[in-house]
């Protein structure tokens, strides 16, 4: 991290934090939308002479094809790789010439576009943060490069039985349901990549009626007419942004074991439908989930590590996005325990929906919310981040403001009610990575579904 960071987090966290005393209250920022559809944020922050623009386009994951997995992700690669007038190597010449950075990275449901230098650059970062997003060339020897880059990274999987373990149970639990796809493709998906595939997905989706520009900093007071001069020509098309999808429903316990020969310990991944991040019980949702495995004090860790030492960690977490996704228990354990491991976080799952939480374990996630909440929003480029998702998923726009009112206005009946409501264990899809001889005889009880695990790569 840059001293200019280090600067910009230190006065921000510092007078966030005073703020917080009274409850938090979002800095105001301004908006302008443009004729051609693009809504443009004003961050201001006079602090530092620093500029800065996020970019959130909606396109993601879950606008790949199915035979093209990956392609959303590669275009994210691909923004700073060439244009039609430099090069990848002219483009970080020119960012490392005057100490600026450039990044973007695609997510589910859409990709993040970034640059950040000092605010006496600011033209000229506005300039080429345009070209790069409105001009990209998608040579096909950077692409042949990126994909031979995003193949090792999925062979390297090989050696991370835990990204393995989660990219297999989001694949089995959600099934052909987009969420449950790999962001990085496969290795049969990213082989199939062309040019035209990169192509289509950019010019679907990258447009200005599908982006919100973020501008942070201490900018100039002509930087909307520089935004305006630069984007202006950025054409709107129809299309684009995320359909409403459908899950298959399923009854039962049912386990798939995910056979790879050779492993040390089993992986165990438990779960069910999740739900939308515009549901108005999210916050209590996230309450609970903290109180059953969120925290170091939850109940999978006191059950799992503290009593009885079946492994080092356990956690629960609920993913939410425009759609429903997923509730996912994560925990690993030596394959002489894996049985044992098993009932005792079912076991977990039951009690805790049928009796739900007490009043200490209430006091204890409120206090962790609350203390978790400045670090997400102590700098303006954090801050400006998360008004932008949150824009996103169209959450109601004074979420950040009653956040911290919110958590502390919850009550036991209520939480409890919302475990009742949507942590119900009684459906639910486990998932091992492990070495089928060294386990069968624990779970076949189970009647565990054997899948190879090259069958995910």
């Amino acid at each position: 991290m840059n001293l200019l960071k280090i600067l910009i987090l230190i006065l921000s966290f510092t007078s966030l934090s005073c703020s917080l005393g009274g409850g938090f209250k979002v800095p105001s920022y301004k908006e302008v939308k443009l004729d051609n559809g693009l809504t443009v944020l004003f961050f201001k922050d006079k602090k530092l002479p620093y500029f800065s623009m996020s970019m959130l386009v909606g396109v993601g994951g879950v606008n790949d094809d199915e035979k093209t997995l990956g392609a959303a992700s590669i275009v994210a690669g691909l923004l700073d790789k060439g244009t039609q007038q430099r090069s990848a190597t002219e483009i970080a010449n020119d960012y490392d010439r005057i100490g600026a950075s450039f990044s973007a990275s695609a997510s589910y449901e859409y990709t993040i576009i970034g640059t950040s230098g000092l605010n006496l650059h600011t033209e000229q970062l506005i300039d080429s943060f345009g070209e790069l997003v409105l001009e990209p060339k998608f040579a096909n020897t950077e692409l042949n490069r990126i994909k031979k880059q995003t193949l090792a990274g999925i062979r390297s999987s090989l050696d991370n039985p835990s990204g393995l373990a989660s990219t297999s149970f989001r694949r089995i639990l959600l099934d052909d349901y987009p969420y449950g796809r790999p962001l990085a493709g496969t290795l049969k998906s990213v082989s199939r990549i062309r040019k035209k595939d990169i192509s289509k997905i950019y010019l679907r989706h990258y447009r200005p009626n599908n982006a919100t520009l973020a501008v942070i900093g201490n900018y100039p007071d002509n930087t909307i007419q520089l935004i305006r001069k630069r984007f202006s020509a950025w054409k709107a098309r129809p299309g684009g942004g995320v359909e409403d999808m459908k899950l298959k429903p399923f009854t039962g316990k049912k386990m798939y074991l995910v056979n790879k020969p050779g492993t040390k310990q089993t992986q165990i991944r438990m779960g069910f439908y999740g739900i939308k991040r515009t549901n108005p019980d999210y916050v209590g949702v996230r309450m609970a989930t903290t109180i059953l495995g969120g925290a170091f004090k939850s109940r999978l860790m006191d059950e799992i590590r503290v009593k009885r030492g079946l492994s080092y960690g356990a956690s629960a977490r609920m993913s939410a996005q425009t759609n429903e996704d997923a509730f996912t228990v994560s925990t690993f354990t030596k394959h002489q325990t894996v049985g044992q491991t098993i009932d005792v976080t079912l076991n977990v799952l039951q009690e805790f929906y049928k009796n739900g939480v007490t009043d200490d374990e209430l006091t204890m996630a409120k206090g962790l919310l609350k203390g978790q909440f400045p670090s997400v929003i102590e700098t303006a480029e954090k801050l400006a981040t998360n008004v932008l998702v949150l824009n996103h998923y169209g959450v109601d726009k004074n979420y950040l403001s009653d956040y911290i009112g919110k958590v502390d206005s919850y009550s036991k009946s209520e939480i409890n009610g919302i475990i009742k409501k949507y942590l119900n264990p009684k459906d639910i899809k486990i998932v091992l990575m492990t070495t089928k001889s060294e386990v069968m005889s624990q779970v076949k009880s189970y009647k565990p579904e054997v899948i190879d695990y090259k069958s995910f790569l």
